[in-house]
């Protein structure tokens, strides 16, 4: 194979790879998609005599170069410099763990190396879930968000199943093909496409008995979701005052409300005006919200709040915390979900899983400097306050007990699957996907909570300030969409299911299984290193 096909196959499969995420593409494309990258390793692999374990590097990181860039440019409308960061450092990880599988390869055989791509892959998403740089978003198996008749058996594995189902049938499928045309092994070939074939044909099927027999499950409870539709570059932040941004939440929550309402849900940040949490009711806006409601004495309403929180010197300081002018005192911010109640009790959230760059900087405690370098995307932003704990609202007037995610929290699953093992029955989402415009970022993020409900089985109300509005069931499957960038308001009876799925007990038990073994292939790797010496250098 000459380095010009290298280069063609690596381009191959970066573009297979973000064509799986176009709006208009099957992302069963993904089943085969690292299939040429795969090849150019093998080559790698076969003529290692003359080729540096580095090459691996080089052609994998062309490869998710053009992965991450073709799905996540949309980036660039809010932050081109954190785009760039983005695609590049995400891109880095991948090509890292391509290395690393191909250099374990060298040293332990073909048999060994190949399995080790798919347990330092799926080790790699799991890591890549759970720490301080987390950015998941293309994990392999959020792409199936979009056919969710494919995958309704996440509820027994996560979009981790998916990721897993990826590079197994992207391994099987690339050694049947080599043994077919580079050994000549035209049965054994064969074995590993009908393998191929099996490991489609077998998950689609179950998905499909599954999708066609679920029946929803649970109580039910009324909700009403608000889609305001307020610009948020030059407007939300900046333009229209706090005031007349919630003249438009209760003007449209007027239009449908009535006695039968249980829940009324409007977007993340909806109240950006900063309140101390110690002051809520005395709050102008909330203090509208509970007269609102008080016509409507059973509802609730659940809302996106930016609030604070002062700490005095002799408390316990969270890194996170900022000095107060001049004064002894220190304050945290938060992105907040509150749920307000007609007798004036409010309950409150504060988002934990933050968007690097923009709501926290990584390693608050020792790289608290880089704070200044944090985006601002209007609102809160900065290293912003958190919780240890996820947080349900409950309420006396209904069986609703809510588990209030906000915005990329819901790219989580196991995330989520805490607020359903502390009893929620029903998610309601809120966001803000105004800052991609009308590309696909929008339409991803939406996606990810249809992802959610399969894992959960749990109905789910989504309120976007600008799209996407809508509700999703316990299939994941849209019942009602909001027409994007249009104010708009939706009712819609969701049911209430108190039952655990296998995962929701489980939560990401594949990540941990392939985080463990990956650890002892780098060990086992390191070892025969160290026996080996230079040789593989």
């Amino acid at each position: 194979m000459s380095k010009t096909t290298r280069l063609l196959y690596a381009i191959s499969s970066g573009l297979l790879l973000g064509l799986a995420w176009a709006d208009w593409m099957h992302s069963i494309l993904l089943l085969v998609a690292f299939v040429p990258l795969l090849l150019v390793e093998d080559n790698l692999f076969q003529n290692k005599k003359t080729n540096r374990p580095i090459q691996a590097f080089y052609y994998s990181l062309l490869s998710f170069f053009i992965w991450n860039l073709t799905t996540t440019w949309w980036i660039i409308l809010a932050t081109p410099t954190g785009m760039i960061i983005v695609v590049l450092l995400n891109s880095l990880f991948m090509a890292t763990v391509f290395w690393l599988f191909h250099f374990s390869k060298r040293l332990l055989g073909m048999k060994t190396g190949n399995f080790l791509f798919i347990i330092f892959w799926i080790g790699f998403e799991y890591f890549h879930l759970n720490w301080e740089m987390s950015w998941s978003w293309l994990n392999l198996g959020n792409a199936f968000a979009k056919d969710i008749g494919l995958i309704q058996w996440y509820e027994y594995t996560g979009s981790l199943g998916g990721s897993l189902w990826v590079v197994s049938a992207n391994m099987i499928m690339s050694t049947g093909l080599l043994k077919i045309i580079q050994h000549k092994n035209v049965k054994a070939g064969l074995i590993h496409v009908v393998v191929f074939l099996l490991l489609i044909i077998i998950p689609i099927g179950i998905s499909q008995f599954i999708f066609s027999t679920y029946q929803e499950k649970g109580e039910t409870c009324n909700v009403v979701i608000i889609q305001p539709n307020i610009e948020p570059y030059l407007v939300k932040f900046d333009g229209m005052p706090e005031s007349q941004q919630l003249d438009v939440i209760l003007g449209l929550a007027e239009k449908v409300a009535n006695k039968e309402v249980d829940y009324f849900v409007a977007p993340e940040t909806s109240l950006s005006e900063a309140i101390w949490e110690d002051e809520l009711k005395t709050s102008e806006s909330v203090s509208r919200i509970i007269g609102f409601l008080r016509k409507y004495s059973s509802a609730e309403f659940v809302i996106g709040a930016v609030t604070g929180q002062m700490y005095f010197a002799d408390q316990e300081i969270p890194a996170t915390a900022e000095k107060y002018g001049d004064a002894n005192m220190y304050y945290d911010e938060f992105n907040s979900a509150l749920q307000i109640s007609s007798d004036s009790s409010i309950q409150i959230y504060h988002k934990s899983q933050l968007i690097l760059g923009v709501e926290k900087m990584p390693f608050p405690g020792t790289l608290g400097f880089l704070e200044n370098l944090a985006i601002d995307l209007g609102g809160s932003n900065g290293s912003l306050g958190c919780q240890s704990e996820r947080e349900v609202f409950t309420s006396e007037n209904n069986p609703a007990k809510v588990a209030p995610v906000i915005c990329y929290e819901s790219v989580f699953g196991d995330y989520v699957n805490d607020y359903i093992r502390l009893g929620a029955n029903v998610i309601f989402m809120i966001t803000n996907d105004g800052w991609w415009g009308t590309t696909s970022g929008y339409f991803q993020h939406t996606r990810y909570s249809r992802l959610r409900a399969i894992e959960t089985r749990r109905s789910v109300a989504r309120s976007g300030n600008t799209g996407i509005t809508c509700f999703i069931n316990q299939k994941g499957e849209q019942t009602q969409t909001a027409n994007y960038w249009e104010p708009a308001v939706l009712e819609e009876t969701v049911s209430l299911n108190n039952e655990f799925t296998f995962y929701t007990k489980s939560g990401d038990y594949i990540g941990r299984i392939f985080s463990f073994l990956a650890v002892l292939g780098i060990f086992y790797t390191i070892v025969a290193k160290l026996k080996r010496g230079d040789e593989v250098e």
